[in-house]
């Protein structure tokens, strides 16, 4: 095991400990506030434009539908004139009433799009789940996983966890799609791309403070182009993360 697999370990372990405590001695059912983020996804992300992105409510279709830019809201689903939510049927079912979702598809001039949302936890803890185990359920293989810096102006670099995946075509194909899907946590006061201190830090808070601290989760998912390299996946993620951090940041 290396260092980086059993300094993961460790504190998954002791999350789990700390769980343990909670599940011994429940806290008060109080939830803190919000993380110290804007749930708002921006218009505009560098070069890149944003559009809204909604999910039809029929069963037998449930398509994304991308919202036109600077245009109305498309009431139905263009496929089957169903609803149209900004959650998709199968995260309405399933996720917890007070969840807080936003996405947003961007698209720039010669450069593959990105999809981008965040989930704000609420007071069940029940809304994040762990990345691992939630990318194999959408038919997405994990080849590799590093931990990206990018640098911003006037604090440390932020940590991201950026995996390598991919996506294998039709059995019987020979295409497959290589990814990046890079993501972090915020609490209040609190940053991590680790979703183990993210764990703890929430066992923690509700054990010492008995609050049930809400925890938002921003992550991104963007397709290689043919002949991108390790290098300039990590170079263009890092980019467009950079441009995109202080949209996220509260009022002072």
């Amino acid at each position: 095991m290396n260092d980086a697999r059993r300094k993961h370990a460790l504190i998954l372990l002791a999350a789990l400990a700390v769980a343990a405590v909670v599940v011994a001695r429940p806290p008060a059912r109080t939830v803190a506030g919000a993380p110290d983020l804007r749930v708002e996804l921006p218009a505009r992300v560098g070069a890149y434009q944003g559009q809204d992105v909604l999910y039809c409510q029929n069963e037998q279709c449930q398509r994304a539908v991308l919202a036109p830019v600077g245009g109305p809201v498309p009431p139905k689903c263009p496929a089957c004139g169903g609803a149209l939510d900004p959650l998709s049927l199968g995260e309405r079912q399933i996720m917890p009433a007070d969840t807080v979702i936003a996405k947003k598809s961007y698209t720039a001039t010669l450069l593959p799009p990105v999809s981008v949302s965040i989930v704000v936890s609420g007071g069940e803890q029940k809304s994040i789940h762990r990345p691992r185990k939630c990318l194999p359920a959408q038919g997405l293989v994990i080849e590799d996983s590093s931990v990206l810096g990018v640098p911003l102006s006037g604090r440390p670099p932020l940590r991201v966890t950026m995996l390598a995946v991919r996506r294998q075509g039709a059995a019987g194909a020979a295409n497959t799609q290589r990814a990046d899907f890079a993501y972090w946590f915020v609490g209040k006061d609190r940053e991590t791309e680790s979703y183990a201190k993210h764990l703890l830090w929430t066992s923690l808070d509700r054990v010492t403070r008995r609050v049930n601290q809400r925890w938002a989760y921003v992550s991104m998912l963007r397709y290689r182009p043919a002949g991108w390299t390790d290098e300039q996946a990590r170079e263009q993620m890092s980019r467009f993360i950079a441009d995109l951090y202080p949209a996220l940041q509260k009022e002072p």
